[in-house]
């Protein structure tokens, strides 16, 4: 539902560039907060898993992949999908932030999983930490490819 927090249990998706994996893990720049536009991001995009109604990682990563096709994102065959659950991702955040941890359900017209993390800003110093735990909470088996050969 639009607006809903994520169940503690349910797992999000972020794709990683090429640039951003590092020995097939994602680097802390995967996580960083950006500018765009002359602004700083106000959350990390995420794509809830669990939204496709279906219990199988694998299978819900291609439905986000399919979503990405849809809305034009480029997606290299170098890239890497994240999988993280959600409790620990806001763990990390709410352990390093004066802000509440927050993964917000937004869905859009042309993505159902959309979803915002929200509770760091890209302008605190504890950012870049945030940033590098939550790319650590990921090993191996957590990584998808981007394209399906």
């Amino acid at each position: 539902m639009d607006g809903d927090e994520l169940d503690d249990e349910h797992h999000v998706a972020r794709y990683c560039s090429f640039q951003r994996i590092i020995n097939g893990l994602p680097s802390a720049e995967a996580f960083v907060l950006r500018k765009r536009e002359g602004k700083m991001e106000e959350y990390l995009s995420v794509n809830w898993l669990e939204c496709f109604d279906t219990q199988d990682l694998a299978q819900a990563i291609d439905c986000v992949r399919q979503v990405f096709r849809k809305k034009g994102f480029r997606i290299s065959s170098s890239g890497k999908f994240v999988s993280l659950q959600v409790r620990n991702v806001k763990d990390v955040v709410s352990s390093h932030s004066h802000i509440p941890a927050q993964i917000i359900h937004k869905p859009g017209k042309n993505d159902p999983s959309y979803c915002r993390v929200l509770g760091y800003t890209g302008h605190s110093s504890k950012d870049k930490l945030i940033a590098l735990k939550i790319a650590r909470l990921a090993h191996a088996g957590d990584m998808y490819p981007g394209r399906l050969q």
